[in-house]
């Protein structure tokens, strides 16, 4: 089990409601009371964890139910919503138990939101992000990503990463039985896997979500000057269509970063920019170490760079702030090799994609 930065899981308070009342948190999932279909759509999402593909007659029961409830979940057309950037964007990992009190209305979680309680939600203190956060489940997910809209993911290995959180998110189970990614080669694999199956459900259902891993190699920030060569892979596929988003994270493998990232920014349509994470340093191996306090300082001075001209300073240029979180993020199970973050750190990631690209609408 993970565990939160006071080493002990925090437990649901007896008679709460579905919108939780933490010390710092005052958010993270609304609901309503379900009907027995809803019900079994949430049997359906939790037995396809376990590696089963649900058969066609669920998958259309669970679209079915989609479309015919109430609309709670709407997508928000570019420039999203800022969640606030640098001092605003920090927050504090803390594990919330669930499985066990019913009282609650727990038992109205699906196995996503679960994951995130128990594995580990990063709590920002700031009250406009309490005001506005929201723990997705599947289903929402799904309802605010359908056709005909489009998520683009591109970059390097962290943004990587990303695309595998989002895909365990949207298709309710956690692939290749959540092993940790350790190396470059399974980071491969494990995104092509991610879009085999994310394609084969929207093959199955066209109102599934289309989300696809692309631009790899112009986007990764290995050729040169990447502004020009990523900026232009991702606009031949968005254009100028309101229903298309990007998602780019690079900084990394190239040089002269502040200013290739802000030309970046200007030439990119409707891009959201990832940056680099915060490296745990006492988890990079042994024979990197030397150089990561260096690389840390460089990381830092980038992000600082650019806050001014992202979201929310600069709302034409929407902002994904993953490095405050990784920078809180010093528990044991955080990270396997100080840079690349758990699997369940990537989920969380997804989940401020997920707050940045949809609203709830709280009937």
């Amino acid at each position: 089990a993970n565990t939160a930065l006071n080493g002990q899981q925090m437990k649901l308070p007896r008679g709460a409601s579905f919108t939780l009342c933490l010390p710092m948190l005052a958010f993270l999932f609304y609901g309503k009371s379900e009907s027995k279909v809803e019900q079994q759509v949430k049997l359906i999402q939790i037995d396809g964890t376990r590696g089963r593909e649900p058969s066609p007659r669920e998958d259309t029961a669970l679209y079915e139910t989609v479309a015919k409830k109430q609309q709670r979940v709407i997508f928000v057309p570019f420039p999203h919503r800022p969640l606030g950037g640098g001092v605003e964007a920090q927050c504090q990992w803390e594990t919330i138990s669930v499985a066990n009190d019913t009282s609650s209305g727990s038992e109205a979680y699906d196995m996503i939101q679960r994951a995130a309680f128990e594995e580990g939600v990063c709590v920002p203190p700031h009250p406009h992000l309490n005001a506005s956060m929201h723990v997705f489940s599947s289903t929402e997910a799904i309802e605010c990503l359908s056709y005909p809209k489009m998520v683009v993911v591109s970059g390097d290995s962290y943004t990587m990463q990303l695309f595998i959180g989002l895909a365990d998110i949207l298709l309710s189970k956690k692939l290749n039985e959540d092993r940790e990614i350790l190396d470059s080669v399974r980071r491969r694999d494990s995104v092509v896997q991610a879009q085999h199956w994310l394609d084969k459900r929207h093959q199955k259902d066209p109102l599934f979500p289309r989300v696809q891993f692309t631009c790899d190699d112009q986007c990764y920030g290995k050729l040169a000057p990447f502004s020009r060569v990523c900026s232009r892979c991702i606009n031949h596929i968005i254009e100028e269509n309101e229903n298309y988003v990007a998602v780019v994270g690079a900084g990394i493998h190239f040089g002269n970063r502040v200013e290739e990232i802000n030309k970046f920014l200007d030439l990119a349509n409707r891009t959201i920019y990832v940056p680099m994470p915060h490296s745990q340093i006492e988890k990079v191996p042994p024979q990197y170490r030397a150089g990561a306090p260096k690389k840390n300082a460089m990381k830092e001075e980038v992000y600082n760079a650019l806050l001014t001209n992202l979201a929310p300073q600069n709302i034409q240029h929407p902002f994904l702030d993953v490095y405050q979180l990784s920078r809180s993020c010093i528990m044991e199970n955080c990270s396997s090799d100080g840079g690349h973050r758990s699997r369940y750190v990537n989920r969380w990631k997804a989940q401020l994609l997920l707050n940045t690209l949809c609203e709830v609408i709280r009937d």
